[in-house]
């Protein structure tokens, strides 16, 4: 009768060659960079100072992005909380990220806010340009994103 050391050895799973499935992304892919430039220098202009961090979460940080297909999901940051004359500022700035084909989603928050419980809805979380229920994307799966692989654009790792 065979004993445990005659079963043979699992196998290991790998993600060798499996399209999606890879180590996480460390940088934004081009097309989205561009987009991304433009809104920082559209807010840049309009409200200088204020936006002091910008990361990446979801599925670009997440190396799932696929380009035609995922939406994408950012948090903007600022040092003090977002004022509403601020977000409409901010909001104006999304034309240059609603551009592309499938939707922007964008957390605005401060880092006293990123450093509470996200479900306080105090967060403002726009799709495009129009407004979402603040835990669509202000939840503790995009900010356990942020602490583990968020890709800063701008701000501190």
């Amino acid at each position: 009768m065979p004993g445990p050391s005659d079963l043979p050895e699992p196998a290991v799973a790998s993600s060798a060659g499996v399209p999606g499935i890879g180590p996480r992304a460390r940088s934004v892919p081009g097309s989205l960079q561009v987009a991304l430039d433009a809104y920082t220098s559209e807010v840049d202009r309009e409200l200088p100072g204020v936006l002091t961090g910008l990361y990446v979460v979801g599925s670009v940080a997440l190396g799932d992005y696929i380009p035609k297909l995922s939406d994408v999901d950012l948090v903007s940051v600022s040092d003090e909380a977002w004022t509403s004359e601020k977000l409409e500022v901010a909001r104006r700035a999304h034309r240059h990220l609603s551009r592309r084909k499938h939707p922007v989603r964008v957390a605005y928050a401060s880092f006293a806010q990123l450093a509470a419980d996200p479900s306080s809805g105090e967060v403002a979380c726009f799709e495009n340009s129009k407004r979402l229920p603040a835990e669509d994307l202000a939840n503790p799966f995009t900010w356990q994103i942020l602490a583990t692989d968020a890709i800063a654009v701008r701000g501190p790792d």
